[in-house]
Parts: C-alpha cells; sequence; structure tokens
C-alpha cells in the first residue's frame, strides 16, 4: 500500500491551522515516522514563509483570520449568477475545489476558490497561474479551465470542467492491496497492462505540455485522474514552469534581509524555494538548482509515478539503485520496466531519458512486446522487427515457419523420444511404435494449433492490422485457454513453445506462468517421471532462475536431475539438458562449487559422446562448456585440446562463420590469454574481430568483449596507443549499446583508463575513473565490484599524480576487496619514496 505522501501530511498540517487546531509534526506522522524529520524541515520553511507574508497582509488589511469551510461555500456564492454552488468536492494546498451547476449550459462544472481569504502575493501569483497554464494548454488530457472570475473578496477563481475518478493513486492502492497467488502472472494481468496504457497517455500529456514550453515538476500518482472511459487526466499545474522564463518572474517574492535560509547538505536555498513533492521531486528540485530545471525533471518525476504503480510503494533511494524490485507483495517486477524506470530515475539529469518521448516509446515497445532501447536486443527481438518491416501474408508466413519449426523441435524431440524407445528391444516395438505414431499426432495437431493463430492474425482477418510476435505469442495463449478441444499434452507442449519463446523475448513472468501449465499437464496426462515432465520441470526452474529466485531454482532442477538419472530409458537429449540445467542454476546461484560445476560439464559431455557420438550438436555444445569449466578450474591444456576439437568440427559441419563457431573462437582468445600466449592471442582476435561484427553485429555483448579483449592485449604487449584506440571504440559502442552503467562498459572504461594513464594523459584518465566511479556509486552503491573497480582505477590515477593523501582514503575503500593487498603495498612504496630526500 502506498503510505500517505509528504504532500498530503502538509496539507492536513495547513488545514489544522485553518481549523485554529493546529497540529504537531509528531501527531501527523504518527503512523509515518519515517517521514518525520522531513516534515519538520517543510513545517519550518512554511512558517517562515508565512510570517514574511501574512505580516505584509496584517498591515495592510489588519488581523486575517481562516474561515470555516461552511462560510466560505455561502460567500462564494456570490461569484456570479451563472453557477449554483453545489457542494465541496476536494481540498488541496491553495484552492477549494467546489461543484457547480451552469443552468444556462446545463452541464456540471468544478470551481476552484482560495483557500485562505488573504492568502500571500506569491501564493495568490501560484493559483492564477494554475488557472493560466491550464488555459493555455488545449489537450484531452488537461482539465480545460472556462473562465476566471472574481470571488466576493475579489480574489480570483476559475471554472473548469468537472472530472470524476478517482486518482492514480487510489488504483495503485487498490491493484496492490488484492490478494493473490505466488504463481500469478501478474503484470501481464489486464489490470495492471490498463495502468501502463494510462501511464502512456500521462506521458503523451506531460510530452504535449513540454512542446509548448511547460515542465509541471509536480507529477505524482496522486496527481493524476482517471476518469470512467479510459481517460488520464493531469492535475495541479500551480508549480509549473515555462521554461525561457526566468524563475524571479514566477516564484519570487521581495524578501526582507532578515529572510530566514535553509541549509541542506552543501545547497543554500532559501526557505520555500522547494517546489514538488519530495518522494518523486527530482535530484536538482530538492537541492533547490532552479536553473537546472527542465523536461528532464518530469522525466524523473515520471519515473517515480512508475516505480510507485509497479511496487505499490513510494520510490525510496534504495529501490532506485535496485537491480531488482519486488512490489509490496513480494512479486518480482520484470526487469525490462525496472530498466526503464532506472534511466527515467538516474541521479544525474545527462542519464535520464531525454524527453519524455523516450520513455513513452519504451513503454509503448514494453506493452507491445518488443525491444527497448535501454535492454539489449535478444535473437528474438530481431526477429519481430524485421517482421513489422514486411506486410501482409509476407509478415504472418514468416513468423508462421518461425513458430511451426519451433513447435516442429518439439515434435522431433518427442519423436526422437520415442525412436530411442523403438531401439530398445524387440519385445516393445509394438508399443514404442503406437507412442512414436502418437507423439507424431501431437507435433500435427500442434502446428495445426499454431497456424489457426497465426491466419486469425493476417491482416484480411484483423482488420488490416500488424500483428507483433507478442500479439501472436498472447493469441497463442488464449486459444489455449478457451478452446475446450485442444488434447491435454497438445497444450502441454504448446506451453513448453510458449514459455522458450516468451524467455527470448525477456518476458520471465508469462514464461514461468506458461512453464507452470506444462509441468502440470505433463504429470497429470503423460506421468511424473517421463521425459516431457522432466524436461518442462527443468525449463521452469531456467525460468525460476533467470527470475532469481536461485534457492527454488536449484531445488527443482535438482530433484529433476535426481529423478532423471533414475529413469532407465529416459533419452540421452533430456538427460544433457537436465543436468545443463541444474549446473546453470548452480552457478547463477550463491557461492557455486567450481569442482561440482566441472562434475556436471563433464558428465553432460561424456554421456552425449557416447549415447550420440562425438558430432552431434548436442555433443559439441557439450565440449565448449566443459572447455570453458575447464579453463576456470586452470586445467589449460586439456581444455586447449577440447577446444580445437570443438572449433574443428564446428568449422567442418557449420561453417568458420556460425555463431557457434565464433564462440569457441572467443574462448580460445580467452585461453591464450590465460596461458601467456599474448600476441598469439591479439593475432586470433583480430582476424575473428570483422566476422564477429559481420554476423553478431557491432552491438551484441561478445562482439564489444571481444574489442575490449583486443584492447586488453594490446596493453599488456605495450601497444598503449593501439590499446587507447580499441578501448575508446568499446566504451562508446558499449555506452550506445548497453548504457553507461552496463558491466561491460565499466570493463571497457577500465582498460582505456589503464591505457591513458600508460601514455601519461593522467588529465584525462582522472575525468573517465571520476565519471565512472559516480556512475557506480550512483547505480550500484559503494560496495559493488563494478565501484570497486572505479575505486581502484580512481588509486591508479592517485599513483600517477603521486597523490599519497588520496591513495590513502582510496585504500580504506578498497579493504576486503581483491585489490586490497596491492593497493596497500602500493601506498607502502609511495610513502618511503616521499620520505627519501
Amino acid at each position: 500500500m502506498i503510505d500517505k505522501s509528504l504532500d498530503e501530511l502538509l496539507d492536513r498540517w495547513e488545514e489544522s491551522l485553518e481549523r485554529g487546531q493546529p497540529l504537531t509534526a509528531e501527531q501527523l506522522c504518527q503512523n509515518h515516522p519515517e517521514l518525520l524529520e522531513e516534515l519538520k524541515f517543510q513545517i519550518k520553511a512554511l512558517q517562515a514563509v508565512d510570517a514574511r507574508f501574512s505580516n505584509a497582509a496584517q498591515n495592510k488589511l489588519g488581523n486575517s483570520v481562516a474561515e470555516p469551510a461552511a462560510n466560505k461555500q455561502n460567500q462564494t456564492i456570490q461569484i456570479s449568477t451563472e453557477f449554483r454552488i453545489d457542494r465541496l468536492h476536494a481540498s488541496g494546498g491553495l484552492g477549494d475545489v467546489y461543484l457547480a451547476s451552469e443552468p444556462l449550459m446545463q452541464r456540471t462544472v468544478a470551481i476552484k476558490f482560495p483557500r485562505s481569504k488573504y492568502m500571500s502575493a506569491e501564493q495568490a501569483a501560484r493559483f492564477q497561474r494554475e488557472a493560466q497554464v491550464t488555459g493555455k494548454l488545449n489537450h484531452p488530457g488537461i482539465v480545460p479551465v472556462h473562465a476566471m472570475k472574481p470571488n466576493a473578496d475579489d480574489q480570483p477563481c476559475y471554472v473548469m470542467r468537472f472530472v470524476d475518478g478517482p486518482t492514480l493513486q487510489d488504483r495503485i492502492e487498490q491493484l496492490h492491496s488484492q490478494s493473490r497467488s505466488a504463481n500469478t502472472d501478474f503484470y501481464a494481468s489486464l489490470e495492471v497492462r490498463q495502468l501502463l496504457q494510462s501511464f502512456v497517455s500521462l506521458c503523451n500529456i506531460v510530452a504535449y505540455a513540454h512542446e509548448h514550453g511547460i515542465v509541471h515538476r509536480d507529477i505524482k500518482p496522486a496527481n493524476v485522474i482517471l476518469g470512467p472511459f479510459g481517460e488520464t487526466m493531469l492535475m495541479d499545474w500551480g508549480l509549473a514552469k515555462i521554461l525561457g522564463e526566468s524563475e524571479s518572474a514566477m516564484e519570487e517574492v521581495p524578501m526582507s534581509d532578515s529572510a530566514e535560509t535553509v541549509v541542506e547538505g552543501s545547497v543554500k536555498t532559501r526557505a520555500g524555494q522547494f517546489m514538488g513533492t519530495p518522494a518523486f521531486a527530482s535530484p536538482e528540485q530538492r537541492r533547490g538548482q532552479l536553473d537546472m530545471l527542465d523536461a528532464r525533471t518530469d522525466v524523473y518525476s515520471l519515473g517515480g509515478t512508475l516505480i510507485s504503480l509497479l511496487t505499490g510503494t513510494l520510490p525510496t533511494p534504495e529501490m532506485i539503485k535496485a537491480p531488482t524490485l519486488r512490489d509490496c507483495n513480494g512479486t518480482i517486477v520484470p526487469r525490462r520496466l525496472v530498466a526503464i524506470c532506472h534511466k527515467a530515475l538516474a541521479e544525474d539529469i545527462d542519464q535520464r531519458y531525454p524527453s519524455v518521448v523516450n520513455i513513452r516509446e519504451d513503454m509503448e515497445r514494453y506493452l507491445a512486446g518488443e525491444p527497448i532501447s535501454v535492454v539489449e536486443e535478444t535473437l528474438w527481438s530481431r526477429l519481430s522487427r524485421t517482421v513489422r518491416r514486411r506486410s501482409g501474408w509476407a509478415a504472418a508466413i514468416l513468423v508462421g515457419v518461425t513458430v511451426t519449426i519451433i513447435a516442429g523441435s518439439i515434435g522431433s524431440v518427442l519423436l526422437s523420444q520415442k525412436n530411442q524407445q523403438l531401439q530398445t528391444s524387440n519385445d516393445q516395438l509394438e508399443t514404442a511404435n503406437a507412442k512414436s505414431l502418437a507423439s507424431q499426432k501431437r507435433a500435427t495437431a500442434t502446428t495445426e494449433l499454431l497456424t489457426k493463430t497465426i491466419r486469425a492474425a493476417t491482416p484480411d482477418v484483423a482488420q488490416g492490422k500488424q500483428p507483433t510476435v507478442r500479439q501472436l505469442l498472447d493469441g497463442i495463449s488464449e486459444r489455449l485457454q478457451t478452446d475446450g478441444s485442444i488434447l491435454p499434452l497438445v497444450a502441454a507442449d504448446t506451453h513448453q513453445m510458449l514459455l522458450e519463446a516468451y524467455v527470448s523475448i525477456g518476458d520471465f513472468e508469462a514464461a514461468q506462468q506458461n512453464a507452470d501449465r506444462a509441468v502440470v499437464l505433463y504429470r497429470e496426462h503423460s506421468g511424473e517421471n517421463t521425459a516431457e515432465a522432466l524436461y518442462a520441470q527443468s525449463c521452469r526452474a531456467l525460468v525460476l532462475s533467470y527470475r532469481d529466485q536461485d534457492d527454488e531454482a536449484i531445488q527443482l532442477s535438482r530433484d529433476a536431475l535426481i529423478r532423471g538419472r533414475a529413469v532407465k530409458d529416459l533419452d540421452p537429449e533430456t538427460l544433457i539438458i537436465i543436468i545443463g540445467t541444474y549446473g546453470h542454476a548452480c552457478f547463477a546461484g550463491p557461492n557455486p562449487d567450481p569442482n561440482e560445476l566441472l562434475d556436471l560439464a563433464r558428465e553432460s559431455f561424456e554421456l552425449a559422446r557416447e549415447k550420440l557420438g562425438p558430432e552431434h550438436r548436442v555433443t559439441l555444445r557439450a565440449s565448449t562448456d566443459l572447455a570453458v569449466d575447464l579453463m576456470s578450474s586452470g586445467k589449460l591444456d586439456e581444455a586447449e585440446k577440447l577446444l580445437i576439437e570443438t572449433t574443428q568440427a564446428h568449422e567442418r559441419l557449420l561453417t568458420a562463420s556460425h555463431p557457434e563457431t565464433l564462440v569457441d573462437n572467443y574462448n580460445m582468445i580467452v585461453l591464450l590469454n590465460d596461458k601467456k600466449e599474448y600476441q598469439a592471442a591479439l593475432d586470433l582476435a583480430r582476424s575473428k574481430h570483422p566476422l564477429f561484427v559481420e554476423v553478431m553485429g557491432l552491438e551484441h555483448r561478445r562482439t564489444i568483449r571481444l574489442g575490449i579483449q583486443i584492447a586488453e592485449l594490446e596493453l599488456t604487449l605495450g601497444n598503449s596507443a593501439a590499446a587507447v584506440s580499441e578501448g575508446r571504440s568499446a566504451l562508446e559502442q558499449s555506452i550506445k549499446s548497453l548504457g553507461p552503467v552496463h558491466q561491460l562498459t565499466f570493463e571497457a572504461g577500465a582498460v582505456l583508463v589503464n591505457g591513458l594513464l600508460a601514455l601519461k594523459q593522467i588529465d584525462e584518465a582522472d575525468r573517465l575513473a571520476q565519471e565512472q566511479c559516480n556512475q557506480s556509486l550512483a547505480a550500484n552503491g559503494e560496495t559493488h565490484p563494478a565501484t570497486l573497480q572505479s575505486f581502484k582505477l580512481l588509486f591508479d590515477v592517485a599513483v600517477a599524480k603521486g597523490d599519497i593523501s588520496t591513495m590513502e582514503t582510496l585504500c580504506e575503500k578498497l579493504r576486503g576487496s581483491e585489490w586490497e593487498k596491492d593497493a596497500t603495498e602500493e601506498l607502502r612504496v609511495a610513502k618511503e619514496k616521499k620520505a627519501v630526500p
């Protein structure tokens, strides 16, 4: 549930003042002790401002007394004969909103009146400004102002359209208060997707305002109204800033020399100068850096609004930096949505989305199941992009072929499983034949099911709309849920296909939902210890591992492995997959055991070679995995022999440019580096780099990693200028493709800093190391490996400068890290050199 936000507590404090029964900060924060200090600060600031302006008002008008709401309603009737006041609808910081009837137009309107009879000059200006700003903007998501009228005290009141509906905050509270099963695909539910669509509409409203030079500065769920017919309205424009207009023209009121000053951190601001709601305000807003405010300020507030929508809680610094988010019920937020939040909520204004249009586009892509700009694009995502470029039947056929291939591969696995049974003994021939025929029928039925869905998505049936890959997958899921004629095992096969497809597009929640259904159907209709059921269970464990549920993934995959080993006639491909899944879960989990991983890899390889043959695709993949584990265990000669054999087989069977062959090449480069054969490693890396670019693309992680490897090898061989050139290229590509806080970006930055230091370009090295350190601190915190690596780079810069004081500070930060010993020794040597006359 969302806590009461700070501005609501401030509203309650102001209301208590007007009633003549002021509440203390302690009373207001009884249920929210975490907000006490911030509330005291804000109250103190407001009191300072009120003291100045109320003194001026008293000198001019005499004692001002807050008016009870009942009296106010009687007075507001005098506004005009055009309107009849009906009732109080809502109260805000500066004004009360009443429902009124307009007999002439026969409609209900809302009229906003000043809260206090004697508003300060600043408050009156803000009240009037809200009407002027909203009157200037003509957008369906911004409440239109019909007229500006004076009330009985000659203060401005404005008449606007009446919008009835809950706030986004109300809807969020309702959404996250609902009980749900732990296995519910919550973030793919209709309720969540509807709110995410409302968020897209909110982005459109803000983008429209920015296009007209206006920044809202107080975007939060409580300021968004959701109408009964899909309307999304952004309210409360009283803090809006017109870009290009001086801050003084909008905010400043002459202050006496004795005006109170509030110091927050190292930033000195006048009391009341902070604008917005703390939980949703950008860092520059909170620091009072008014000259920095622009469209990206609203981007930050939108990020806070999105994170509240997804988690049901107020955004906190810990949440903003956390790599994984869970909602208030413990459900993991999809990683692509987390990535969007992190980009919008970047501490550094230059690291955020440059405009609201960018965050809107990423949200639209997410809802369409397409790639987003802040997460690396997958192979399946590239396919979907190709599909969108084609039209009509061509798109449907391309997707149809792809999906049918997947379905066919499942059928092939099923057939191979049954064909293994055909070879067991002549006595079982008839039974195995029947099972093989049944498997063939299942594969055919699965293909027919997919074909029906694809035909339904073709333009002549789907009213000319072009389906995305995600829409096709969702269409298949829907048919599985609604078509009762589908055989259970055909449904299970299709769920299995869907989970793999959803993993490809990064939707692990949808993948898990399909994995759960496949496991249940296979167990009920095929048997608990059949190949299908065990394979499905392993896939479910793999999805859990992708969702960082490591303990459950390890337990589930271990159970599948134990039972799989006990099944005498289990086909080797399935057993090898089960072994590999358990190994992956162990590797991804906490404190993996290298010896156990090596034993698992060796078991898979030997089983595949014995049962499937030395050149089977599964055997070769197991061979590559074993070579990598041998390298990790320091058994380099054995790993090299195995890698050479595997690479030669892949070149012969798949060609030298096949991705699996290139992976073998990359592993060989790493192995040669580990063996200190640096020139051989560099020659191989440079010869293969054009193939990586051609086959995988410049933006692929392996291509970027290869570029970093080349830079490191150049540096090791003393070619500092070449290392800087390669390192700079890798860094630029990594930032462009993966973002400034990706691990590969930090690795590229590290080799570039070391190259610059080798060339004695210390100032540039210092700037880059500091920049990476700040980015890692903001994104990961002090103890993250990337941050510790940045501390080590800064330490090396300090060594080059001879700055012992900075070396000492950074040496303390490196305590407990892999660099502690080297840094301590370097510091000792530097001190001894300085002590020598």
